[in-house]
């Protein structure tokens, strides 16, 4: 919210104590919310709060909000994106520029070049229901390029040596509380976890080589979903190879009980590991 209001109009973000009594104490315990969540608790299904800032100002022109206001919409589902699912990676569109410090903010913009990414990926492979970004160093050649995050999540990799490479933070990625919570269990169960960059053309090289086993999609909505075919595509977003994964490794199914653990947690099944806080709400 603070990125889309002007300097004079800082004093109008809601704090963190506010923002949770907006949402805790107002929204969610207003009564004609109460139906809805009764509901997504007998069926012990996952929700999702999208809060989003609007201009009540019917105005023109290139301008700040003159009456910035939070609305939220809330939502039940059973699983988001799911398994199996498709990827592939467009290197051709960027979601956001490090140099703008966007691509680590929820924005609306970022949000339509995901779309627009997705597009694109159903055009090379219409089964697609994910588009895997690069950086964007688009003067660099394309195998030098860093692999970034999925169009709404970010990513991990699973290799054949029962290794994990995490994608360090930076500008260009979402900032994930999740991937935080799936790498702690990870390293829980005797994975080890690298966090360094992918370029492109190793990543091409691992999926060639059989060193890939999966490809993972890590957010808030899904928890962690497996991709079961990635394509990869060259500098004209021709198809160069396609990885399937490899679900017979011992990996793949460790990153499967990882995701099932996450959630057990939510659901207070099993304890929260050392290194990660479980905060519920009476409503």
């Amino acid at each position: 919210m603070s990125f889309n209001l002007g300097r004079p109009q800082q004093e109008l973000v809601p704090s963190a104590e506010e923002l949770e009594n907006l949402f805790i104490r107002l929204y969610l315990q207003d009564e004609s919310m109460r139906g809805f969540l009764l509901e997504m608790a007998g069926l012990g299904a996952q929700g999702y709060l999208r809060p989003f800032t609007v201009d009540e100002d019917q105005s023109i022109g290139v301008t700040f909000p003159a009456q910035p206001a939070i609305r939220a919409v809330v939502c039940r589902y059973d699983r988001y994106l799911g398994e199996p699912f498709c990827g592939v990676v467009i290197p051709h569109i960027v979601r956001a520029l490090g140099v703008n410090k966007t691509g680590c903010l929820k924005l609306g913009v970022n949000y339509l070049m995901s779309v627009k990414a997705v597009d694109e990926a159903k055009r090379i492979a219409p089964e697609a229901a994910s588009a895997l970004f690069l950086d964007d160093n688009t003067s660099a050649r394309l195998e030098d390029r860093h692999i970034t995050e999925w169009d709404s999540s970010c990513c991990l990799f699973a290799l054949r040596d029962g290794s994990v490479i995490k994608i360090p933070e930076s500008n260009l990625i979402l900032p994930s509380i999740t991937i935080f919570g799936i790498v702690t269990l990870l390293k829980g169960m005797g994975v080890k976890v690298e966090e360094r960059h992918l370029p492109y053309g190793e990543l091409v090289e691992k999926a060639k080589s059989g060193d890939l086993v999966a490809v993972c999609s890590v957010g808030t909505a899904g928890i962690l979903n497996r991709c079961q075919k990635l394509v990869l595509v060259d500098e004209a977003a021709r198809p160069v190879f396609t990885h399937t994964a490899n679900e017979t490794h011992p990996l793949y199914q460790e990153l499967g009980k990882a995701r099932e653990q996450y959630w057990d947690i939510y659901r207070e099944k099993v304890p929260a590991p050392a290194g990660m806080k479980l905060f519920k709400y009476g409503l």
